[in-house]
């Protein structure tokens, strides 16, 4: 098997498309030995924000010399995005051997009629690469918590709960209490469980109640112990419990991912990975996602992100009223089923045009459908199917003192992120 081969292999299998069920990721791991029971976790859950919880924790137990494990969904640019060991990669050889084991057993089970979705094999190669090399691993769920693949671990250290907001209605439930009882499902027996600090209050009783229920400790940081000292636009001084950090990443919401990050490795201390004040600085400072309202460029100003649900986009355009720029250019795509009335408006009503673009992905909405929803909302509204040749329309267009922002999805950013760096350089000047 190639390493191009294994990927194929992994996107070709069926994807999520109904609630699910463990059964047969528990069938899968019986034959692999295991080897998620041999892990020390930190389980993330949220709607928003658990990508850069996790990365942040991990980042902080790196700089503590722990050998940290990072999984998480979903990736921008390189499939191995999702496996990490103090902030590399899987190899794409340690890949191609987890698939190819994997696959074996999968295989196996396709012949009792138990077939795999995508999402268990991949979870099932990052434990058989994660259980010989990691003192402990931050892993994210995919989707939801109680239901989540992830939540075949028999236990884990810390329990995270992060902002939960309505998405995968279809999934998860269409109000925010039904959510928080899915993701609440990963609070484990007799554990920890750390929840974020701006939660609705439905959401925090369901958590208070699963906790009660699981004799688990309930710890919330107090948001009045925290104080926002400055507010950039890619990064913020904040101070947490008398304390002053830096964050590489915008938005007044990454302060709060932060300090929900923070709680977790003061309790982590606790539980026998201690981590000093200034490891926790350093991870989180050096904490960089792509596609978090990213910048490519500051003059002209160009941003990517993968805000794509509608607390997302509300925190997106929150942070959009502080960019100034002379003229604002939205390119947009969206899958069809994050396409939310509200969110749509709150975020195309901040723009002077818009380019609405096509993706590869089946799931996305056509560019043109897009393009008739957004026109009653920005009369302003192109629509060029090609993200590449709408990339070069725009930058070429843009000057110095304006703003192009290329959202509404991981997927285009993923795509623009690549598109962008081979772009002529004399409109990229950092």
């Amino acid at each position: 098997m190639t390493y191009q081969q294994a990927l194929e292999y992994i996107h070709t299998l069926p994807r999520l498309k109904r609630p699910p069920t463990l059964t047969n990721i528990y069938q899968l791991m019986e034959r692999l030995g295991n080897p998620q029971n041999r892990l020390p976790f930190v389980h993330i859950t949220g709607t928003n924000g658990k990508g850069s919880i996790a990365n942040m924790c991990a980042n902080a137990l790196s700089c503590a010399g722990y050998r940290c494990g990072l999984f998480t969904s979903p990736y921008v640019n390189d499939f191995r995005e999702r496996f990490q060991i103090n902030g590399q990669m899987i190899t794409k050889e340690d890949l191609i051997l987890y698939t190819e084991q994997v696959k074996t057993q999968v295989d196996a089970l396709n012949q009792q009629g138990i077939l795999l979705k995508e999402f268990e094999v991949v979870t099932a190669i990052a434990w058989l690469y994660f259980v010989s090399r990691c003192d402990i691993v931050c892993l994210e769920v995919g989707i939801g918590g109680a239901h989540d693949v992830t939540n075949i671990i028999n236990t884990s250290l810390i329990s995270v709960i992060g902002s939960i907001s309505l998405d995968h209605i279809s999934i998860l439930g269409d109000t925010i209490e039904e959510i928080a009882k899915e993701k609440s499902g990963i609070i484990k027996q007799n554990q920890i469980c750390v929840c974020y600090p701006q939660q609705e209050l439905d959401t925090i009783a369901v958590c208070l109640e699963q906790c009660a229920k699981m004799g688990a400790r309930f710890v919330q940081p107090n948001s009045n112990q925290i104080r926002i000292l400055k507010l950039e636009l890619d990064g913020s001084l904040f101070e947490f419990a008398g304390q002053q950090y830096q964050l590489s990443m915008a938005g007044n919401y990454q302060v709060y991912n932060a300090v929900t990050a923070i709680t977790v490795l003061q309790e982590l201390a606790k539980l026998g990975f201690p981590v000093s004040l200034k490891d926790i600085k350093q991870g989180l400072y050096q904490t960089r996602l792509p596609a978090r309202f990213e910048w490519i460029c500051k003059s002209p100003k160009i941003v990517v992100d993968g805000s794509h649900n509608l607390d997302g986009m509300i925190k997106l355009t929150q942070h959009l009223s502080n960019i100034d720029a002379t003229h604002k250019i939205l390119i947009l795509a969206m899958m069809q089923d994050k396409i939310v009335p509200k969110a749509l408006h709150m975020l195309c009503e901040q723009f002077d045009s818009i380019i609405c673009v096509s993706l590869s992905d089946l799931r996305a909405c056509p560019a043109k459908v897009l393009a008739e929803q957004v026109e009653s909302i920005n009369t302003n509204t192109v629509c060029i199917e090609d993200l590449h040749t709408a990339l070069q329309t725009a930058v070429k267009q843009l000057k110095s003192s304006d703003f192009l922002l290329i959202g509404g999805s991981f997927y285009l950013a993923g795509e623009a992120r690549i598109i962008l760096s081979n772009l002529d350089k004399e409109f990229l000047i950092s």
